[in-house]
C-alpha cells in the first residue's frame, strides 16, 4: 500500500511550463480533467486566468506536451493563490489523487512531488511534518503550517501535500520561508488545505479515510480501526500479568503479528489493561543484526555502549517520577515463526521479528 502511494502521486502531478520550456512549478490532478496549481505558478509560466497553459506528465509514457485552459471562474489571486487548469485529455495512466482533510493531521509526515532546480528534471519528492492550521486574515486566506520541511524548496509551488497517515492529500504546497540572518526559521513551509480548494471549487470531493491497509500493518495510529483480535490481545495481557521474563508471540509473515502489538497490545496497555500499565514506557523496534543498536535508535541512549540495563534505567531516570519495578522489565517479541504456545525462555532470539522492550514505571520502587 504504501508503495501505491508512493508510485502514485508522481504520476498524478504534471510540469507547469513556461514560454521558453523551464518548469514554472508543479500542479496535480483532482478530477479526470481538472489540475489544480498555484496562481502564483501560472503567472510565473507568463499566464492568467483563462489563458492557455502548456504542462506536461513527465512520468507517463512519452510525457507529451499538452495545452490546459485556466479556469477563469475558478482563479483566486490574491489570497488564497489558487488556479484550476481544465484539460481536454489526460496521459493515460493518470488518476486523480484523492482528497482528504487536513483536520486532525497534526503530528503527520506528509510527502510531496516537485520540480526544483537541485532534483532531476523528472522532479523528486520532499517531506515534512503537518503542524496546525492557521486562520484566515484579510490578505490571505487559511493555510496549513508545515515543520521539517526543508526538502520542499522553490519547484514544490502547486504540489500535492500527501497524509503519509491516512493516503489522502490534505492541501497543496503554496509558500516556503525563507531564514532569518541567524538562520532560523529554515524548513517551514505553507500549505492550501483542501477545504480551501473545494470552496474555491465545490465539485472537488472530500474521502474518508479507508480504514482498510492492505499488507501495511496497523500501527497506533490506527488502532481506532483495529478490530476483530481482542482474544489475541487478551492472551498476550495474560502472559505480560504472569510476568514472565519474556512472551513470544509467534505466526508466520503476514499473519498480523505487528498490527496486534502495536494496535492491539499497546493500546490495552496504554489504557490500564494491566496494573500500572498506563505508566510503563514502550520501546519499538525491529532487532535485525544488531539490537543494542536498533533500541538506541529507538530512544534508548546508550545502549550500544553501556548496556540494555542501563540504557533504561537513564531513560526512566530523566522523566521524573518514573522508575522501572523490582520485577524487572517484560519484553514482548514478536517472532516470524509458525503459530504454536510461545515458549518460556530466560533471553530474547534477538534474530527477526519485532522486539517491544517495555519497563514498568513505578515511583515507589527503585
Amino acid at each position: 500500500m504504501e508503495a501505491d502511494r508512493t508510485s502514485r502521486l508522481p504520476l498524478a502531478v504534471a510540469q507547469i511550463l513556461g514560454p521558453d520550456g523551464e518548469v514554472a512549478g508543479a500542479g496535480f490532478l483532482v478530477a479526470a480533467d481538472v489540475l489544480v496549481t498555484c496562481a502564483h505558478v501560472i503567472r510565473a509560466a507568463g499566464g492568467g486566468p483563462g489563458d492557455s497553459v502548456t504542462l506536461v506528465f513527465p512520468h507517463t509514457a512519452g510525457a507529451a506536451r499538452s495545452e490546459g485552459r485556466v479556469m477563469a471562474e475558478a482563479w483566486r489571486e490574491p489570497g488564497e493563490d489558487v488556479a484550476l487548469i481544465r484539460l481536454p485529455a489526460v496521459p493515460p495512466g493518470t488518476a486523480p489523487l484523492p482528497l482528504g482533510s487536513a483536520a486532525g493531521s497534526r503530528g503527520h509526515q506528509v510527502r510531496s512531488f516537485g520540480f526544483p532546480a537541485q532534483a532531476p528534471r523528472e522532479g523528486h519528492f520532499g517531506f515534512g511534518v503537518s503542524g496546525d492550521l492557521l486562520p484566515a486574515t484579510a490578505h490571505r486566506g487559511a493555510h496549513l503550517q508545515l515543520t521539517g520541511a526543508n526538502d520542499l524548496t522553490t519547484g514544490f509551488s502547486g504540489g500535492p501535500v500527501l497524509d503519509e497517515v491516512t493516503g489522502l492529500v490534505i492541501g497543496m504546497l503554496t509558500e516556503i520561508t525563507a531564514p532569518d540572518e541567524h538562520e532560523r526559521g529554515q524548513g517551514i513551509a505553507y500549505v492550501t488545505p483542501t477545504h480551501v480548494l473545494r470552496e474555491t471549487w465545490p465539485e472537488l470531493a472530500e474521502r474518508e479515510v479507508c480504514p482498510y491497509r492492505g499488507l501495511e500493518p496497523f500501527t497506533a495510529e490506527h488502532a481506532q480501526w483495529f478490530e476483530g483480535r481482542r482474544d489475541a490481545v487478551e492472551q498476550v495481557l495474560a502472559n505480560l500479568a504472569r510476568q514472565h521474563g519474556l512472551t513470544l508471540l509467534l505466526g508466520p509473515s503476514g499473519s498480523g503479528k505487528s498490527s496486534l502489538i502495536q494496535a492491539g497490545v499497546l493500546r490495552a496497555l496504554a489504557a490500564g489493561a494491566l496494573a500500572a500499565s498506563d505508566h510503563w514506557l514502550p520501546v519499538l523496534v525491529r532487532p535485525r543484526q544488531d539490537l543494542p543498536a536498533e533500541l538506541e535508535r529507538a530512544g534508548l541512549a546508550g545502549a550500544a555502549t553501556d548496556g540494555i540495563a542501563a540504557a533504561v534505567s537513564r531513560r526512566l531516570a530523566a522523566e521524573p517520577g518514573r522508575q522501572a519495578r523490582r520485577a524487572g522489565h517484560r519484553p514482548v517479541r514478536r517472532a516470524p515463526h509458525p503459530v504454536g504456545h510461545p515458549p518460556r525462555r530466560r533471553g530474547p532470539d534477538h534474530r527477526g521479528g519485532h522486539l517491544e522492550h517495555r519497563a514498568p514505571r513505578d515511583p515507589d520502587h527503585a
